[in-house]
């Protein structure tokens, strides 16, 4: 299964001024049309709990599994997940990433977008459990807020090979890129 890291940056590093922004407050409508298709695209969006309520409910078209404990949302567990299923809304209940991501792949997933936020994307890079990123890079400096990952950052630096780059209009692009 494709693990596929989504993400806005500005050119100083942060995806958010605050936890409670959403990166669409920010970003280009360019990116925001962008991020719909590649998200429609792939189906299966995977976020944290702070992510999912700056969004406020499940986005038409996709599944959407948020990284939580038992209770937290209003939705079926991921152990509850189906390709055939009418459910646009998940939660998983606590399980770990690995085995929740093995569940998917053995319930027929072959692809699935990590959103956010910065402590999702951390733990996912740092479990190496990520295959590719779009990194939507916006021309604006942010001076501050929420970083890629987090101020924790990695244990070790990562080296990504660029495989393609897209202009999505005349000031943003998006770089799509695989670990090397």
């Amino acid at each position: 299964m494709q693990k596929i890291l989504v993400v806005a940056s500005s050119l100083d590093g942060y995806i958010a001024q605050r936890r409670d922004q959403v990166s669409t407050a920010w970003t280009s409508e360019a990116d925001r049309h962008w991020f719909g298709q590649i998200s429609k695209e792939i189906g299966i969006l995977i976020m944290g709990l702070t992510t999912y309520q700056t969004i406020g409910r499940p986005l038409p078209g996709r599944r959407t599994i948020v990284l939580c404990e038992r209770g937290a949302i209003e939705a079926p567990e991921v152990t509850d997940f189906s390709l055939t299923s009418e459910a646009a809304l998940y939660q998983s209940a606590g399980m770990e990433v690995a085995a929740m991501l093995q569940l998917l792949e053995e319930r027929g997933v072959q692809r699935v977008a990590i959103c956010g936020g910065a402590s999702v994307y951390q733990s996912f890079l740092q479990a190496g459990l990520v295959d590719e990123i779009y990194l939507t890079l916006e021309p604006v400096f942010l001076g501050g807020g929420i970083q890629l990952v987090g101020e924790k950052g990695l244990k070790q630096p990562q080296k990504w090979q660029v495989i393609e780059r897209q202009a999505l209009s005349e000031q943003t692009i998006v770089f799509h890129l695989r670990k090397e």
